[in-house]
């Protein structure tokens, strides 16, 4: 099958953009809201034509705290600007220039996927994208173009390096450089691109580490191009914002800046969060702050949750990427390994791990490494309906992803928007009779007699070996037919014949055949006829399945023999060892004594401004935590006192006991003690650590 460069591919292509454009279309009524109105509706330097060039040398945040907040986008900036003189100031006009780029990012979705898988998946992977709902953050809000811009131009130069393997023509290199170089100018978290870059090559072979020099020696221009970018781009931003990457820290999350508490105990707290938002969408938030993901200052169910979802992915990355590279001709397991690492390579930058952003998580972080999830649920949807033939693809994306058209509108509340989902298209009932192919797989007919789609014209066995489907159980064709038949079906009824226990086989049927809309038990089964819901046990069967035993292939079986790693399943590896390390470290008690502190460090620094926000109001101080509205953090116990002109207040943690902890004064209060340390002055905070 030709990639999606041809005949129905370009069809396909046009389909997910346009789906994509309606699906987004009702934000266009949205006014400029949150950070729209600073960066846009109230930035001067882009309200004239003559004052935007300057803006190259500036902060993409206007004003004195712009260059605290560690952001360079002067390309965003430049698209701002030339937008308001178009449009008059007028909202509308950049929400329809939002849609259109979501419309054409979804577009190059489907055609990147195309190079990588049949075109079936590259048409479920882009539709998944196109209407996923965490993408509304992006599209809504008229600052999300920058992630939307980035986006198209990121995709535009990986769909440049796919179409052309090995060594690259200059023009080729000079366009993806141009790309690669307005991307990080619109933002600057398209620095990841060289790394998708080396995924996407790898994904359509069997790149060993062996195979390394010779891999760089044919891409040698390419990276040499993204080196000299990357220094000259990261050059130009510590001359404007002073530093590579050192924002200010999430706001309500300055403590992570100091180090007393390692982040990766809150980091780790927000990965559940990411994995409901890509596969349970529910529920949309424009703030995830604090007070949606608090703190944490150990080891909690919450961070533990992360943790093994985190190391489920890279399992199934593990496991899907031996099933062989990814090709338009055949449907590999291999996708789910790659949208899991495109995944991971993509929101490094914004992920907290190395250096903290302003932000503990946004929906809009997620709009290019959503792509990668994107690719999975093509393969995984386009595996269901080859399994699933007869219930017709409506009705199984319909069951596999519910998520219809996401409200982009503004809401008086944007900081908990829901998202309202259809409900799943109703398949049809029944389940006609199936035959078998060429290797003694079990294939559906459109009725009795006749020859089934995969099997060989002529074939002495097609359209005649059927399985009866009606009210009652059939009776299967390996118990009626004799010894030869019994090898010709091995393949799906287990270990075929003559292959050594534990290696690869192909991929049957998956369903022993039972009454319209149900699902049998025994062998797995599939996905309700009648009501288009998911059936959890189907969809778990045909990914281990798929992953453990492979795709099969056009002939024979399919037996891989591997020797040593590729570079990816090297890179899961080490990826896998980052975290084990990062869960180890902090277990160290001197650490863990740090976080206690800085726990109670922090809630007397929130009860002080707590005191002043209820003196501002109150003309007097209060010894009443409930009337401050003050909640401590998990263990920490703060006691206050108070008079009209002052307060005093001590905190303990219970891993500590009574004799630790921190204490301050101010006003009239008299300093409290604890241990044996008092605070000599007003305002300080003093702990016995």
């Amino acid at each position: 099958m030709a990639p999606l460069v041809r005949n129905r591919g370009l069809v396909v292509v046009a389909v997910v953009g346009v789906t994509a454009v309606l699906a987004s279309a009702n934000s266009l009524g949205n006014d400029f809201a949150y950070d729209d109105l600073l960066v846009v509706e109230r930035n001067e330097d882009i309200h004239s034509l003559r004052t935007l060039p300057g803006t190259f040398f500036k902060p993409y945040w206007p004003g004195p705290h712009g260059r605290a907040l560690g952001l360079w986008r002067p390309l965003t900036t430049w698209v701002f600007g030339a937008q308001w003189a178009l449009w008059q100031g007028s909202p509308v006009g950049f929400h329809v220039v939002n849609v259109l780029l979501k419309g054409v990012a979804a577009a190059l979705v489907a055609a990147l996927l195309g190079h990588l898988l049949p075109v079936s998946a590259a048409l479920l992977g882009g539709l998944v994208f196109a209407v996923h709902p965490v993408h509304v953050e992006a599209v809504a809000n008229v600052v999300g173009m920058s992630e939307l811009l980035a986006a198209n131009l990121y995709l535009g130069a990986c769909l440049l390096v796919v179409r052309r393997a090995g060594r690259m023509e200059a023009w080729r290199v000079s366009a993806v450089g141009g790309l690669f170089l307005a991307a990080v100018l619109a933002k600057e978290s398209a620095v990841t691109l060289p790394g998708a870059v080396l995924l996407i090559d790898a994904a359509g072979r069997e790149l060993r580490v062996a195979d390394v020099g010779p891999y760089l020696t044919q891409r040698m221009a390419l990276y040499a191009v993204f080196a000299v970018i990357v220094v000259v781009f990261l050059a130009r931003r510590v001359m404007v914002v002073g530093s590579v990457a050192d924002p200010l820290p999430p706001m309500g999350a300055e403590i992570l800046a100091s180090g007393d508490v390692p982040r990766v105990w809150t980091v780790m707290s927000t990965w559940p969060e990411v994995f409901r938002l890509l596969f349970f969408p529910l529920e949309l938030s424009a703030d995830y702050t604090p007070c949606v993901i608090p703190v944490s200052f150990g080891w909690t169910p919450r961070n533990g949750l992360g943790i093994v979802l985190a190391l489920m992915a890279l399992a199934v990355a593990w496991a899907t990427w031996r099933s062989g590279p990814l090709t338009p001709q055949r449907l590999s397991a291999r996708a789910a390994g790659f949208g899991v690492m495109w995944f991971v390579i993509t929101a490094t930058p914004t992920a907290n791990l190395f250096f903290l952003t302003g932000v503990l998580l946004a929906e809009r972080t997620l709009f290019v490494p959503s792509v990668g999830f994107s690719a999975g649920a093509g393969w995984m949807l386009a595996q269901l309906t080859r399994e699933r033939r007869r219930l017709g693809g409506s009705g199984c994306v319909g069951g596999a992803f519910p998520a219809a058209v996401p409200d982009h509108r503004a809401q008086p509340d944007l900081a908990r928007q829901r998202n309202g989902l259809q409900h799943p298209p109703q398949g049809t009932s029944g389940v006609g009779a199936r035959s078998l192919d060429h290797r003694g797989c079990p294939l559906r007919s459109r009725r009795a007699g006749t020859r089934p789609r995969g099997v060989p014209p002529g074939h002495r066995d097609g359209g005649r070996e059927l399985y009866a489907v009606g009210g009652g159980r059939p009776e299967p064709a390996h118990r009626r037919a004799g010894p030869e038949r019994r090898a010709r079906l091995a393949p799906c009824l287990g270990r075929p014949p003559g292959i050594r226990r534990g290696a690869r086989v192909p991929l049957c049927s998956l369903q022993s055949a039972g009454p319209a809309g149900t699902c049998r038990s025994g062998r797995p089964g599939g996905v309700a006829g009648g009501s288009g819901r998911w059936c959890p046990v189907a969809a778990a069967m045909i990914v281990i399945r798929a992953a453990m035993s492979g795709i099969p292939s056009t002939r024979g079986y399919q037996i891989m023999t591997t020797k040593g790693f590729t570079l990816i399943e090297l890179l899961i590896v080490l990826v896998i060892i980052g975290i084990l390390s990062a869960i180890a470290i902090p277990q160290f008690s001197a650490t863990r004594e740090k976080a206690y502190f800085a726990a109670m460090k922090s809630d007397i620094r929130n009860l002080a401004a707590q005191q002043e926000l209820y003196y501002a109001t109150n003309y007097r101080y209060t010894s009443s935590l409930a009337d401050l509205n003050f909640v401590s953090s998990e263990s920490v116990s703060v006691t206050s006192a108070a008079t009209t002109s002052g307060w005093s207040a001590t905190a303990t943690h219970t891993a500590l006991g009574d004799a630790r902890g921190c204490a301050i004064y101010y006003g009239s209060a008299t300093a409290p003690t604890i241990g044996s340390l008092s605070p000599e002055a007003e305002g300080q905070v003093v702990c016995t650590q």
